[in-house]
């Protein structure tokens, strides 16, 4: 490539008498679509018993396996608390369980 300061200037410059002239295009608005689309309708709100019992239930699960814990490592005293804290949390484990709705494949599909 060549040094010169004049390598990217034009040879030949054109005075604004010599450009030609160029109509301008006019600008057409865009189209509507031709079918609006429908709004999904809103979600429905889940049930605020069955959410109340669902923090319910995890907070019990958590108490009760902190009991357990605690009983079986031999840091709290009765052990006598221990098999009933244990009971407690499978019980509410099924609870926990049984709140979720199970997902049906048959209704789906319809």
């Amino acid at each position: 490539m060549d040094a010169r300061l004049d390598y990217f200037k034009p040879t030949v410059e054109n005075t604004p008498e010599q450009m030609p002239v160029v109509a301008p295009t006019p600008i057409s608005p865009i189209p509507a679509p031709a079918l609006a689309r429908k709004k999904a309708p809103p979600a429905r709100k889940p049930a605020v018993k069955r959410r109340v019992g669902k923090e319910v239930v995890k907070s019990g699960m958590a108490a009760s396996l902190a009991v357990t814990m605690l009983t079986g490592m031999k840091i709290m005293r009765p052990m006598s608390l221990h098999p009933v804290a244990s009971w407690i949390f499978v019980g509410l484990t099924v609870a926990h369980t049984l709140l979720y709705e199970i997902p049906n494949k048959r209704a789906n599909k319809r």
